[in-house]
């Protein structure tokens, strides 16, 4: 990942932070996304994420399906990020 770059990886456990609470403050230049099969990724494939320093965010409470979660994640990040208007 490029530096600078956010790593990311959705998960349903309600513990983990929103997408938006997850977010440096000085913003990111990039951002990875990691987003799983439908039922989520296996304990296996989280720890290993996280051992590359991808952090677990969550959506919020309702489970989206599998080809909606990611673009969702992605129209969050890019309204998050995203440069204000000159």
């Amino acid at each position: 990942a490029p530096d600078g770059a956010l790593k990311l990886i959705l998960v349903t456990d309600p513990d983990a932070p929103l997408l938006k609470n997850a977010l440096p403050a000085g913003g990111a230049t990039a951002a990875w996304l990691l987003s799983g099969p439908e039922g989520d990724f296996s304990p296996d494939e989280i720890t290993a994420a996280r051992a590359a320093g991808f952090a677990p965010v969550s959506l919020g409470p309702l489970i989206l399906r599998a080809d909606t979660a990611p673009v969702t994640a992605l129209a969050i990040l890019n309204h998050l990020l995203a440069a204000p208007d000159k």
